[in-house]
């Protein structure tokens, strides 16, 4: 799921515009992306970096098992995928 950090955005009335545009983008590419209009997420835990491309993956125990920011190198995206299809893949830890 991507999701855009957006809080630059969050007036009329160019939320309305940033809505129109991101959900053509989505339906086009079969995405979900939902947006964060107050920038919840550049502070803790996430602490994404603003303005630039952020990776976040998230465990099933909602831990952050991968960080990165920027562009991946190729040399690198096969181990992040990887990463990402073992964690997506494994046992969710029970409830207590």
């Amino acid at each position: 799921m991507a999701i855009g950090e957006v809080s630059a955005f969050d007036f009329d009335p160019v939320r309305a515009i940033v809505r129109r545009v991101v959900r053509a983008l989505a339906g086009t590419n079969d995405l979900e992306i939902l947006l964060d209009w107050k920038g919840v997420l550049l502070s803790p835990p996430c602490s994404l970096t603003a303005g630039r491309s952020n990776v976040l993956v998230v465990d099933g125990s909602g831990r952050i098992a991968v960080r990165r920011t920027d562009a991946v190198p190729p040399r690198e995206m096969e181990a992040l995928v990887a990463e990402v299809v073992r964690l997506c893949l494994a046992p969710r830890p029970a409830e207590s």
